[in-house]
């Protein structure tokens, strides 16, 4: 499908952006979504297909608005964020032809079951959203990168997982499955629309949706947070007395930090993308830092190499909270070897160095060239610098490419069980 369907859409005659587009393409498989789930709704309204015959002509934009309304509210339970982000995005197209003609895109595709409704989505974000060049609400998380977050975060199972920051729900999709109760908010109502869909599309368990800033404290308290902070919100002194009159902060670059505490739960963890420089810089912030080392907030530092933020060469890394932990000593990771760009400038990381990162992150491992657990005296005498790799030796290229044999190594443990269930079964039948 995905040669096709690209082909198809480059052939599509619209004056609009690629961004509206998608957008648009995401709303069609929404309501195809609806469609599948709700095969035995007689009065489900419009569809895909009558759209695509009759839109401009016996279907007006309000039936299009009224009949997504409606199928909203099917899915979540505060209704209102995907009808805000479509709203807005239809204003955007004047030509009724236009909008027709995606929904055409989709009705000829026979879309017909989940898979290929995720199939069309995985080229719509790799296609659209992560092109190079993209700013504010339309940078899509690096999908490596979402991956390799949600690995250290961990979500047990049932729990509740917040993003707030949540743009295209690329990371919150990774972090949870269908037992999680899962809750999203971003300021931008597009963005919200967009990561709302992704979920439904996904089947993920919506427990609450808003459009919102969320370094505002709702009172809602979360088990397990991941996070992608705008890496260039501004942030000047009528924001800060916006967000909370009451709230001193120690300077207006802790706020997403201090904000993701005040929201965690005792004993909950959360996963923060972080300018590297908060991390590393000197003055109040440095002062910030030693405070969240003595509070044991920081289970660990991941570094990152430059350019994991699609379409810019930001330097950025993990922060990962665990307030009131048990054990001083912090892990510093240090995964720059295992990143590779390809076309141009976009940075990838392969699910088998995922794999190994997790393992050294979930048992705190010390590998050489990779991880070290340091003492907070240590830092402290390094002025509070959080780089990893100030703490980590040179990398091994042994001990790397170990964790490329962790799949075999799986699958040869796989096979000697399989193995001794049939010698079972052998053993059993030559008894008879």
């Amino acid at each position: 499908m995905n040669d096709r369907l690209i082909q198809q859409i480059n052939h599509l005659r619209v004056s609009v952006s690629d961004i509206i587009v998608a957008d648009i393409l995401l709303s069609c498989l929404f309501m195809r979504k609806y469609e599948l789930d709700e095969e035995n709704d007689t009065d489900r309204g419009l569809s895909v297909s009558s759209i695509a015959r009759e839109f401009g002509q016996t279907i007006s934009v309000s039936d299009l608005i009224e009949h997504v309304s409606r199928l909203e509210k099917a899915y979540i339970i505060n209704n209102g964020c995907i009808i805000e982000g479509f709203k807005e995005t239809l204003s955007k197209i004047r030509d009724p032809q236009e909008i027709r003609a995606i929904f055409e895109l989709v009705d000829r595709n026979n879309v017909s079951s989940d898979k290929d409704l995720i199939e069309i989505e995985d080229i719509l974000l790799e296609y659209y959203f992560s092109r190079q060049g993209k700013t504010g609400s339309d940078i899509c998380a690096n999908r490596s990168l979402a991956r390799l977050e949600a690995e250290i975060l961990a979500a047990k199972e049932g729990t509740e997982v917040f993003d707030g920051y949540s743009g295209f729900g690329t990371c919150i999709v990774e972090a949870t499955n269908e037992t999680h109760l899962v809750y999203v908010r971003d300021k931008s109502a597009i963005a919200i629309a967009r990561s709302v869909i992704n979920l439904i599309l996904h089947n993920r368990n919506i427990a609450g949706a808003e459009i919102g800033d969320s370094n505002i404290f709702s009172g809602k308290e979360y088990d397990y947070i991941i996070s992608e902070p705008p890496v260039a919100m501004v942030k000047d002194k009528q924001y800060m007395k916006r967000i909370d009159p009451d709230q001193e902060y120690y300077c207006k670059e802790s706020v997403e930090i201090e904000s993701t505490l005040r929201s965690l739960k005792i004993g909950g963890k959360a996963v923060i993308l972080v300018n590297a420089s908060i991390l590393t810089a000197s003055g109040r912030i440095q002062r910030f830092r030693e405070e969240l080392i003595n509070m044991r907030a920081i289970n660990a530092i991941i570094g990152l190499p430059k350019g994991v933020i699609d379409g810019t060469m930001i330097s950025s890394m993990l922060l990962v909270l665990e307030p009131e932990r048990r054990e001083e000593k912090i892990l510093m990771v240090d995964t720059t070897q295992f990143w590779k760009g390809i076309r141009g400038r976009k940075m990838v990381i392969g699910d088998d160095a995922i794999e190994f990162l997790k393992d050294i992150t979930y048992k705190r491992r010390t590998v050489e060239g990779v991880s070290r657990l340091v003492d907070p005296a240590e830092i402290i005498s390094n002025e509070v610098n959080l780089a990893p790799e100030l703490y980590v030796n040179p990398y091994n290229m042994e001990e790397i490419q170990k964790a490329e044999l962790l799949p075999l190594y799986k699958q040869q443990d796989e096979i000697k069980n399989q193995l001794a269930d049939i010698e079972k079964e052998i053993k059993y039948l030559r008894s008879e």
